[in-house]
């Protein structure tokens, strides 16, 4: 699976809840992923358009997750 640069492709969701924006042919945010966020190309024009205008605004950057423990092995 392709992981998306995250300075490229951002989270974002509406400013306003109540506005609905047609997005690609669907509502943005309605999405099973990460629900009332869509992911947005910050190189394309209308996506930096809609950041710009503020009608939608990045997702806070999440924290990353703490490394899982290693796990011992023979040599442990």
């Amino acid at each position: 699976m392709m992981t998306l640069d995250p300075r490229r492709y951002i989270r974002a969701r509406l400013a306003d809840a109540s506005h609905k924006l047609p997005f690609r042919g669907r509502f943005f945010g309605d999405n099973q992923d990460h629900p009332g966020f869509e992911i947005v190309d910050l190189f394309g024009s209308f996506d930096a358009y809609l950041l710009r205008d503020g009608s939608i605004v990045a997702a806070p950057e999440e924290e990353a997750p703490p490394p899982s423990p290693r796990a011992p092995t023979h040599e442990d």
